[in-house]
């Protein structure tokens, strides 16, 4: 975890040198609980709602690490009444680091995994605090997109693997 007397370093471009994108082990779960409490905008759930998701749906959640720091963390996992949907229970980016694209590389990661293959939709609950602009705009597609700042709830946009 990235404290807050530490920095990253960006590149003059702005953008973040490439970090490793994994699979989050049970030893992880406080590791994204920690980034989820630096996201005001994320609720912060108890440390308890983590473990599940790094134990049994671990292959669709990623955990990206940059010089030893959880910079990001993507909690998902496929429906099980409808295996074509991958359904987005949060995505956490360090605040330093938020204007990259790094939180549509982790939808992205998790969709080249194994145990996504065959995902054909992506699902998120959202809200007007916490919609994130790169998954509708580069690669959620289709009626899900939000209109005008006014969207709530919970949608599904079709993927293209492109």
């Amino acid at each position: 975890m990235v404290h807050n007397s530490q920095r990253l370093s960006l590149r003059s471009d702005g953008q973040l040198a490439r970090g490793t994108f994994r699979k989050p082990t049970e030893n992880h779960a406080a590791d994204g609980w920690d980034l989820i409490a630096l996201c005001p905008q994320l609720d912060h759930n108890s440390l308890y709602c983590e473990l599940p998701l790094v134990t049994d749906f671990s292959g669709s959640c990623v955990l990206v690490e940059h010089g030893g720091a959880v910079i990001g963390w993507l909690s998902a996992y496929r429906r099980p009444s409808d295996r074509s949907t991958l359904f987005i229970w949060q995505i956490a980016v360090y605040p330093e680091v938020h204007s990259t694209d790094l939180g549509k590389e982790v939808i992205v990661s998790a969709l080249n995994r194994p145990p996504c293959e065959g995902v054909t939709h992506i699902e998120a609950t959202e809200t007007l605090g916490n919609w994130a602009p790169d998954c509708s705009s580069q690669l959620c597609s289709g009626p899900g997109r939000r209109q005008s700042g006014k969207f709530s709830g919970s949608t599904t946009w079709p993927i293209s693997r492109d």
